[in-house]
């Protein structure tokens, strides 16, 4: 297995898995391609900007993802901006219609999730975006990707 941390420098984007993509949030500008399947995980320490936060969640509920997962120190303050983004974008939005956020209060946790949709078997290809504001927060969490995609290797072979 490709090591998880080879990555090209000075990229805004960095293609880490061949479904698993880094953005740092450290320029506050976000581009992802509209109409296709992703998801997004965000490892959130420092940004509280609620403007900045409110407008990168309407551009990606626009973008058409729907399943959003936070951890961090402002993990409460993103899940609250992207579920009242959802809420303004789609008023009359059944159950079924709603994105799911999800916050997760350990590392350990946030990096299972993470696990879980980039190693699981999707109906459609999709993309999973790992957006970071700390980069030892965020290296940290994919130590524990690796480890778990390590096992889940070892367990097949």
């Amino acid at each position: 297995m490709k090591g998880i941390f080879e990555r090209e420098a000075a990229m805004e984007y960095v293609q880490l898995q061949p479904s698993l993509i880094s953005v740092d949030l450290a320029d506050r500008c976000v581009h992802i391609q509209p109409n296709h399947e992703f998801s997004c995980f965000f490892l959130v320490q420092h940004t509280n900007d609620r403007v900045f936060i409110e407008k990168l969640a309407t551009q990606l509920l626009l973008a058409g993802c729907r399943s959003f997962d936070f951890h961090g120190k402002h993990e409460p303050l993103w899940h609250d901006c992207f579920d009242d983004a959802d809420i303004m974008l789609n008023p009359d939005a059944t159950p079924e219609d709603v994105a799911l956020t999800s916050g997760w209060k350990t590392l350990e946790d946030f990096a299972e999730a993470l696990y879980l949709d980039v190693s699981a078997p999707a109906l459609a290809p999709h993309d999973v975006y790992l957006m970071y504001d700390d980069r030892s927060v965020y290296e940290a969490a994919l130590k524990l990707l690796e480890t778990l995609l390590r096992e889940d290797e070892q367990q097949e072979e």
